[in-house]
């Protein structure tokens, strides 16, 4: 009797221990997953980060190229203006009878503004027959921007207003006596360093001959 109840107990503790090897291999799987749910989440983590960058990066060209395009844009117009102040010289030469139709256009390079047609041209000569190295220009050239002064406000000079990153100088050549060409240069620096120029050319006849 003793012998039975003894094999009892001992049957009895070998049956409470049963769950402990059943659950081992259940609590290893269970580590298991959640190992891998946290690499999978730093992986996604990862990825998502990229991402974010990569986007940021397109909207930094993006802005970068906009301002290359408006500045293109801006210098193509004061390069313009150059050879309209020329042209506008020209226009009051052929008017007024008791001059030439080339005065104060003798062949040279000058840093010209909208205000150049009530003055003498010649005091606007830069000592050259052409404008040369754009990296060379002085700081004197740079174009104001008049943004505050009543009648003459939204007009570039070198008179008035803020200074802006555009310098201009514009070449005059006598071809003929009755041909003149025009070269309107403008060369600004970006941020970085970058270096840029636009330059627009036209010619000009005498029909009044």
């Amino acid at each position: 009797m003793n012998r039975e109840l003894a094999n009892k107990k001992f049957a009895g503790h070998k049956q409470e221990g049963n769950p402990l090897k059943v659950n081992l291999p259940q609590t290893r799987r269970r580590n298991k997953r959640r190992g891998q749910l946290i690499v999978e989440s730093m992986i996604a983590l990862g990825v998502g980060v990229m991402g974010i960058l990569g986007i940021l990066g397109l909207l930094s060209r993006s802005l970068s190229l906009n301002r290359v395009v408006a500045d293109n844009y801006q210098a193509a117009l004061l390069a313009a203006e150059g050879v309209e102040i020329v042209k506008n010289i020209i226009d009051a030469n052929q008017i007024d009878t008791s001059t030439v139709w080339n005065d104060r256009l003798n062949d040279g390079a000058y840093t010209i503004d909208i205000y150049t047609h009530k003055g003498a041209l010649s005091t606007l000569l830069v000592g050259a027959t052409t404008c040369g190295d754009t990296s060379m220009w002085p700081d004197s050239w740079l174009l104001k921007f008049d943004s505050e002064i009543g009648e003459t406000r939204g007009i570039y000079s070198y008179h008035r207003g803020d200074s802006t990153r555009f310098k201009r100088c514009v070449e005059v050549g006598n071809i003929t006596s009755d041909h003149i060409k025009v070269n309107s240069i403008v060369a600004w620096v970006v941020r970085g360093g970058g270096e840029f120029t636009t330059n627009v050319e036209d010619h000009f006849y005498n029909w009044r001959q």
